[in-house]
């Protein structure tokens, strides 16, 4: 009789917690139905990440011989580098200090690949904390060769995750297409580590900023640049450019006369002084942001990112790929959150404090036409494609490795092909421009419907043609004057305006009211 109440008891008990949790429960499935960016992103990201997971764990793919390298940091060293992690950790609990780096080097050693021995200082890298959160094993790492030798010709390299490098794959193909492209771009490379005689795993091995990064890219002399503490407290101005190994050129009479050179022509585009041709080399700018639309890789650019070389030889800058971690924060966005966001140049050109250069360059007429040239040429060229495809067994054999180690798919090069189908798009438009003209003032009140710069070339009202030929920036909106040589009562009701992509010069008619 006991046992059959205790039963009852337990049955009961049951079914009040079951009805209990119903209610909640139907509410948490109703709305989960209902979320549709949620739904989308299950079917479209989740479920499809899971079927490659699966794929890429059980993959019989042969795993790739990749070059070992050996990292040995001391007891008492890596005491230090603990303590500088929690002192970092509770610092920025108690304030905003993303941006900044107090980490301190220590002294280390490397075994390479030929069983070379290197003297190092070594040092956490990185602003966020994913960084250096998950133990010493897997934290990011900048360390300089502090004896006669080199790694791999280097003498500053940083050693990341892949997971942390821009997602490994997509980060690898930035860097390596940039240079195919004869822009300045960091060497980098798979490598195994071992910490202290242990297997942790891949890591990327990087090219820091030296000058053997301006020999690795087929130039040679000058100085390599970035904005003063990244920007910081900088918001309503400009910050000055700083160079990489300051002593070094500050006690060098030749780059310090390159230096001088880089602050004048720099602070005279500023003041509107001077032309940014006569500062930044306009043709490799306009191929970088090209390039950099396509990637979607604005953050490359950001203000804190941007770094330069100076060419002596033409006495302008360079830019430097670096950093393009922004493709990886957009496309793992739930897609309905992010659709009719724009990726491209209006996204960023009218941003001073957060794009400088771009805010500078969006002046120049010869950049205007350049970067659409070049965006046309590399959406429809096929050569992002191709150079893609030559790294896919690469990629094939790797990534089944990475998975493992992140539990994280990593290739998703589709995301940069349909960057290019958007761009395609962009130069089909049938019509790229909004108008109206006010017979009051004589003004021309013109708003640009498209993401790519445009020339509003003329204005006719019926026979009486009227030359404009002026530039507008993505999505700008501008007034124009236009005097008509007409008595006011003689000004017919509608006009036609004429305008046309920078590049190719597709022409378009829009016809608009006057008021």
């Amino acid at each position: 009789m006991k046992t059959f109440s205790k039963k009852k008891a337990i049955g009961i008990t049951f079914v009040v917690i079951v009805i209990i949790l119903s209610f909640p429960g139907y509410v948490i499935y109703k709305t989960i139905r209902n979320d549709h960016a949620l739904n989308e992103h299950i079917k479209n990201r989740l479920i499809p990440n899971i079927k490659d997971g699966l794929s890429l764990y059980f993959s019989s793919e042969e795993e790739p011989v990749l070059p070992v390298i050996q990292l040995y940091i001391g007891k008492s060293e890596l005491e230090n580098l603990e303590q500088q992690i929690v002192n970092k950790i509770e610092q920025e609990k108690k304030e905003s200090i993303f941006g900044s780096n107090s980490f301190t080097f220590v002294p280390a050693k490397i075994v390479d690949d030929k069983n070379i021995e290197h003297e190092i200082k070594i040092r956490i890298r990185g602003d966020m904390t994913s960084n250096f959160n998950h133990g010493l094993e897997n934290a990011t790492y900048r360390f300089n060769v502090i004896d006669s030798s080199f790694i791999y010709g280097k003498k500053k390299l940083s050693l990341v995750r892949p997971i942390l490098e821009n997602h490994g794959f997509y980060g690898y193909l930035f860097y390596k297409y940039f240079k195919n492209e004869q822009l300045i771009s960091n060497d980098i490379r798979f490598v195994k580590l071992k910490f202290n005689s242990e297997d942790i795993g891949v890591y990327m091995l990087e090219e820091g900023f030296s000058e053997e990064l301006i020999t690795s890219n087929d130039r040679k002399g000058g100085i390599l640049l970035r904005f003063k503490d990244d920007c910081s407290n900088y918001y309503n101005s400009y910050s000055e450019l700083v160079p990489y190994q300051k002593k070094k050129v500050l006690a060098d009479s030749t780059l310090l006369r390159q230096l001088d050179i880089v602050h004048t022509n720099f602070d005279a585009v500023v003041k509107g002084e001077q032309s940014p041709s006569d500062c930044f080399n306009i043709d490799l700018y306009a191929k970088y942001f090209a390039l950099c639309d396509i990637f979607m890789s604005h953050h490359s650019y950001a203000c804190f990112n941007a770094k330069f070389w100076f060419n002596p030889g033409n006495q302008l800058l360079e830019p430097i790929a670096w950093d393009p971690i922004n493709f990886v924060r957009y496309k793992n966005g739930l897609d309905l959150s992010y659709k009719g966001h724009n990726y491209t140049f209006d996204s960023v050109c009218d941003n001073k404090c957060r794009f400088p250069i771009h805010y500078m360059l969006r002046k120049d007429s010869s950049f205007l036409d350049a970067y659409s040239e070049y965006l046309y040429h590399y959406a429809h060229n096929g050569s992002i494609q191709n150079f893609i495809a030559s790294y896919s067994s690469e990629i094939r054999v790797l990534e089944p490795l990475l998975f493992k180690q992140n539990f994280e798919t990593v290739d998703h090069p589709e995301w940069i092909i349909e960057r290019m189908a958007e761009i395609k798009r962009l130069f089909l438009a049938s019509n790229v421009v909004q108008a109206s003209y006010y017979k009051e003032g004589n003004v021309l009140k013109v708003k640009s419907m498209t993401q790519l710069p445009i020339c509003i070339k003329t204005i006719s009202f019926s026979d009486t043609i009227i030359n404009i030929n002026q530039m507008l920036l993505p999505q700008e909106e501008r007034k124009i004057q236009v005097l008509i040589d007409l008595n006011e009562e003689d000004i017919p009701s509608q006009f036609k305006l004429m305008s046309s992509f920078l590049f190719p010069e597709t022409e378009f008619k829009y016809k608009g009211i006057v008021y």
